[in-house]
């Protein structure tokens, strides 16, 4: 492609970017019941920082997660910054796809951390777990009769919660919540090809507190250092899916409640406004439990995120199931949501922030612009 050609995708894009995020976030700092006071020597700090990578940097984001947790620090990043400036030179695009294809998760991870798999669909053509030929009916027909539950979901692209459905077993046939029967012609409609078919996972009495019906997760943001090559957990939230929802994605209405390194919850939840809840299903976050065996899911994600070579800044969702054995449902590596962990927990990157600017601003950006026609 043209050089010149490139460069004006790529400012549409950043331009189309900072509009759509501003709104958002003039949205978000409108609707606050109040804003923190911050002083004029850290907005000019905060400006400072971040002006190798951007001149124009948005002072509400700053302001926006300060008053929603109080942390007032001036190494907040924006929305913008994070998706334009810094993920785009961490990860690389032109990787994403496949690393972030649920189908390839057996190949790539331990199989006793991931849910079984009844039926895959690869680029239209019918697999099993182990990734042998078959056919729909086949499939379905090695279902244990025990089973009685199932999930359908995209293994591409399926951000937000998009596209997740539940089956039941109903004699011979699986029917959704709404009537659908699970069919190849539903699946065809519904997802066209690149899906998979998966066990239920029956989540343990600790998340199941919050919500029944959706699976709650944990989701740990990682970063693997430019300098020294560690993996560093940087930030954890317990996330809630609302009453009546089968995920626990805020874009689906759920809430985030940002997690201390000991597995204590914060005393308050967010959702994607910012909208603050020290409570959720009777549950108040500051008398809650401690997350159930959140030291060993931060353990079992550090050797996990060293096998994205070509991604440094990871979004991981484990779960519990009801046999207390760790599950890992699904791993980010592209437009990372980083606003829970902010408005919770404060900076996104901490002490890494100026190691991570300083490696950013000496780096190219990676652009992945693929698309059918």
């Amino acid at each position: 492609m043209n050089g010149l050609i490139k460069k004006i995708i790529v400012l549409i894009y950043s331009l189309k970017l900072r509009i759509v995020l501003n709104k958002k976030i003039l949205k978000i700092f409108n609707s606050l019941p109040s804003i923190i006071d911050i002083s004029s020597e850290k907005i000019q700090y905060h400006k400072k920082l971040w002006k190798d990578l951007n001149n124009r940097t948005n002072i509400k984001w700053y302001k926006v997660f300060a008053s929603i947790n109080g942390i007032d620090d001036p190494r907040y990043i924006t929305e913008y910054d994070y998706h334009f400036n810094v993920e785009l030179r961490l990860n690389h695009k032109g990787f994403s796809e496949a690393y972030s294809d649920k189908n390839s998760y057996h190949r790539n991870f331990m199989n006793e951390l991931l849910p079984q798999i009844y039926l895959r669909n690869i680029n239209g053509v019918f697999y099993t777990e182990k990734y042998e030929y078959t056919g729909f009916e086949d499939a379905m027909l090695l279902i244990p009769d025990c089973i009685e539950k199932c999930i359908t979901k995209k293994s591409t692209e399926s951000g937000g919660g998009r596209g997740i459905e539940l089956f039941t077993r109903n004699n011979a046939e699986w029917v959704s919540r709404d009537g659908e029967k699970l069919s190849v012609s539903y699946l065809d409609k519904q997802y066209g090809s690149n899906y998979i078919i998966q066990e239920y996972i029956d989540q343990h009495p600790y998340f199941s507190q919050f919500n029944q019906s959706s699976l709650n997760t944990v989701r740990l943001f990682t970063y693997r250092s430019v300098v020294s090559n560690e993996v560093i957990p940087l930030h954890a939230v317990l996330r809630i899916g609302k009453p009546g929802s089968l995920v626990d994605n805020q874009a689906s209405g759920g809430i985030a409640c940002g997690v201390k390194e000991n597995g204590k919850l914060n005393s308050f939840a967010i959702n994607k406004k910012g909208e603050k809840f020290d409570h959720f299903n009777t549950i108040v976050f500051s008398n809650a439990d401690p997350v159930f065996k959140f030291d060993e899911i931060v353990k079992i994600c550090l050797p996990l995120a060293n096998q994205f070579y070509y991604h440094r800044l990871l979004g991981f969702d484990f779960c519990v199931d009801h046999r207390g054995n760790i599950r890992l449902i699904e791993v980010n590596n592209k437009n990372n949501e980083t606003n829970f962990f902010q408005m919770n927990n404060g900076p996104l990157f901490g002490e890494y922030t100026d190691e991570i600017i300083s490696y950013c601003k000496n780096s190219k950006r990676n652009f992945n612009f693929d698309f059918d026609i």
